[in-house]
């Protein structure tokens, strides 16, 4: 990728670049939707990255291309000022936020010109927008020599942008794997304080060769999280916190809260009653059919054999046996101190950073079998009680848990489509490919390992990786190595390789294998 996008720097202004970075995605093993109420997530870099290549522009305004995009809307300019603004191409919005965050650190009449290029899918939960951000922090600091050498501070920017210029009210978790991610390692992030603890995948059960794989798969749903359903469930856990507060002044975020004091919350939502449109009616409610309602809403008859909900020519009222229902009304109940959806979201989050915090413990322990557990009971949350998957998610993880040697599965990311992930025995994971294939032959399934986070990349050989040697197995062209607790290889077609690779990372960890030369 470093090569494509050199040459396109060189096509599109006329001379080679001066910096070059990279940032990656990032998968989270578990730990969701909880990094923007202060909790626990067990997130780890991909080598699935964005890089950025540039050099300083004259004229005092900036230019930035995408690899990415064929259109018109693959450049945008922009002066490097207070008013910098979002606006057209969108994507563009990333760059220029986090551009904006380092307005007091760059000099005056600032401006540059860089490509971009990226091969973190877009829309699958892997972080896109986070790599995209960080990889532009970086190249800033690199090109103006800005030595903030803090990378907290260069995530916390970054999410800062994604909130101003993207509306996206996230938390920090993508952005700050992006920028810390350690090679080999998950990280067991506090969202709270920003720091982390190591959860080395690779060594968390030393002798253990039976060394479990982690897959991404991913649906190729295409999701956008900067409508109403983020924000939305941003919105209700604030409020389950208010309710709380009103009990617990302590409570800070949910966080801080048990299922106890959860619990002791009148929660609940409007209840319903059916109205009897006929005399003799007794106070009971019909019985329910689960015939669907006709579009039109309205059926002349009843089927008195069978019974089936029949509609009212005239009125359009359900009729129901002998008695014609009129449409359900609300009443109105005393006021709860939570509301029922209030509630689930709140409980959610307070049992997701109870799972996070134990699956890490399991995986140091090399008790795979209750970390997966701990998976597979995210998911369910997820998909009942915050209600962020589809089914397409729910397919794939159900598809994933019928292969012996899964430990377990669950969506990952924001919800809506995008990627499961799945905590897999090394010598299962072809059959794992094959089957979610079978299942589901639109998916694309990766075998992942904890990479470095951002960093430089050498332009004196534009396929070399200043801070670690990253590659696709059978790019044929490159010099160099080949590491493997770099390798996240696309497996769609070559799913033996991907066993091979798992293996061999079960057996030894690291591998190193000789490329091919020119």
């Amino acid at each position: 990728m470093l090569g494509q996008a050199v040459s396109r720097f060189e096509e599109e202004f006329g001379r080679s670049p001066r910096v070059a970075v990279f940032a990656p995605g990032r998968v989270n093993l578990i730990g969701e939707h909880v990094d923007y109420n202060d909790g626990f997530v067990l997130p780890f870099a991909l080598p699935f990255r964005t890089i950025v290549c540039g050099d300083f522009a004259a004229g005092g305004t900036s230019r930035v291309v995408s690899c990415n995009i064929s259109s018109a809307e693959s450049s945008s300019s922009f002066k490097i000022n207070a008013s910098l603004s979002k606006g057209e191409p969108t994507w563009a919005n990333y760059v220029k936020g986090t551009v904006a965050q380092y307005l007091n650190d760059l000099p005056a009449g600032a401006a540059f010109e860089a490509v971009v290029v990226s091969d973190v899918p877009i829309g699958s939960g892997l972080s896109s927008s986070a790599s995209l951000e960080v990889a532009t922090a970086t190249f800033l600091e690199e090109l103006y020599d800005l030595r903030i050498n803090d990378g907290v501070t260069k995530a916390l920017r970054c999410q800062k942008a994604e909130h101003t210029f993207a509306d996206m009210p996230c938390g920090i978790m993508d952005q700050y794997c992006s920028a810390l991610g350690q090679e080999g390692n998950l990280l067991l992030l506090d969202c709270r304080t920003n720091t982390f603890d190591l959860v080395g995948i690779n060594s968390c059960a030393a002798g253990n060769t039976d060394m479990p794989a982690i897959v991404v798969c991913n649906s190729n749903v295409k999701h956008s999280l900067s409508g109403s359903e983020y924000p939305d469930r941003v919105r209700q856990c604030k409020e389950a916190v208010e309710a709380l507060q009103k009990k617990y002044p302590r409570i800070k975020a949910l966080r801080d809260a048990t299922l106890e004091q959860l619990d002791s919350l009148d929660h609940g939502e409007e209840q319903e009653e059916e109205e009897h449109a006929t005399k003799g009616s007794s106070n009971k409610k019909p019985k329910k059919h689960t015939t669907a309602v006709p579009k039109d809403g309205k059926v002349t008859h009843v089927d008195t054999k069978t019974k089936t909900a029949k509609y009212s020519a005239e009125t359009g009222h359900k009729i129901d046996g002998k008695h014609a229902v009129k449409p359900k009304k609300k009443v109105k109940q005393k006021e709860h101190e939570l509301s029922e959806l209030g509630y689930r979201r709140a409980h959610h989050c307070i049992t997701e950073d109870m799972r996070t915090t134990a699956a890490a413990k399991a995986l140091k322990f090399g008790d795979f079998v209750t970390a997966g557990r701990l998976m597979t009971q995210s998911h369910l949350s997820l998909q009942h009680d915050y209600e962020v998957s589809c089914n397409e998610l729910d397919l794939l993880v159900h598809a994933a848990l019928e292969v012996p040697g899964v430990y377990g599965s669950r969506m990952t990311g924001g919800g809506f489509g995008g990627c499961t992930v799945s905590l897999v025995a090394a010598d299962q994971v072809e059959e794992l490919i094959k089957h979610l294939q079978q299942v589901y032959p639109a998916c694309e399934c990766y075998v992942a390992t904890p990479s470095a986070g951002a960093g430089t990349l050498d332009l004196g050989n534009a396929m070399h990786v200043q801070s670690r040697a990253v590659s696709r197995y059978g790019d044929s062209d490159d010099e160099g190595l080949l590491t493997v607790g770099d390798f996240f290889h696309v497996v769609k077609d070559r799913p033996l390789l991907s066993l091979t690779v798992a293996a061999a990372v079960a057996a030894v960890g690291l591998m190193v294998f000789p490329r091919r030369r020119r």
